[in-house]
């Protein structure tokens, strides 16, 4: 998030087993953003809306490479 909670990024990946690459993941997630910001706002009380901005979770990627060079 930026500093004035403006500004949220929402890290996401796809199920396991669902067809739809990243890339394309992160396009449907971009096109739904409205809604969910409205479904977000519905929930939590925010003083404002936050420009949510979608980027793919790499991190048990990142994760699993690290396992495997401790792990030689």
């Amino acid at each position: 998030a930026t500093p004035d909670l403006k500004s949220a990024f929402v890290y996401i990946l796809p199920m396991i087993g669902s067809k739809l690459n990243t890339t394309n993941f992160l396009v449907l997630m971009n096109n739904y953003t409205p809604k969910i910001r409205k479904l977000l706002c519905k929930k939590v009380a925010l003083r404002y809306s936050p420009q949510l901005i979608f980027r793919i979770d790499d991190s048990f990627e990142k994760a699993d490479k690290l396992n495997k060079l401790i792990n030689k």
